[in-house]
């Protein structure tokens, strides 16, 4: 760097700034930069620093760094200090990452052909209320038969689609099984369970998926 910060002073610091270039060059080729804040501590601010702003890189090293997320400190505890905003950053990354994690799925479509190097998948990231079919029915017809029962299902599913080829995936609502739909117009049946289902209005506001009871009610 000839004479440039921080060997401006004719002083032998290739220790640290063999550290300090080394880290740099290895946090630049992390994939996920908000993964790759670092903090160099060194009070040796006559090298490291233009001295006037003794919190900071000098701006020849500045300038040297390719990676912007590496921060000066001059003593440990306020890189201590600082550190702590990081893992907080972190910590709230790496909440989100589990999140997708519970919601991820990879595209069962045979269709949706996968490279070496990608694999489809999408999530789980929306959800639907899930009725029985007998909550369809003619109201009138259901007057007909005072002593039964009719409980509406409390419940709702996760669904989402897959990013490449927009393949509809659910969980099924009865063995809790990811399923892809390939005709949502249509009812389908789980592989897994058996369960007949059909989605209403899949793509209004609100869809809704449909557990259908008997075999004679599912018709393709």
């Amino acid at each position: 760097m000839g004479n440039k910060a921080p060997f401006h002073n004719k002083k032998n610091n290739v220790a640290d700034a063999a550290i300090l270039f080394s880290a740099d060059e290895y946090l630049s080729g992390l994939l996920f930069r908000n993964e790759s804040n670092a903090i160099f501590v060194s009070n040796n601010i006559t090298d490291f620093t233009d001295v006037k702003s003794k919190d900071d890189f000098h701006p020849q090293i500045k300038a040297a760094l390719t990676n912007p997320a590496i921060t000066y400190q001059r003593v440990l505890p306020a890189a201590l200090n600082l550190s702590k905003e990081i893992i907080k950053d972190l910590e709230e990354h790496y909440i989100q990452e589990n999140y997708r994690a519970t919601i991820y799925f990879e595209c069962m479509n045979d269709d949706c052909h996968a490279s070496e190097s990608f694999t489809p998948f999408g999530y789980l990231d929306k959800t639907m209320n899930v009725k029985d079919h007998y909550e369809f029915l003619d109201p009138n017809q259901l007057s007909l038969f005072p002593d039964i029962l009719i409980k509406p299902r409390e419940q709702q599913i996760r669904y989402g689609e897959c990013v490449l080829c927009g393949t509809l995936h659910l969980d099924c609502p009865i063995c809790d099984e990811v399923i892809p739909v390939l005709e949502s117009d249509l009812p389908f049946t789980c592989d897994h369970c058996e369960s007949n289902l059909e989605i209403h209005d899949y793509n209004k506001e609100n869809p809704v998926l449909v557990v259908l009871e008997d075999e004679d009610e599912f018709v393709q």
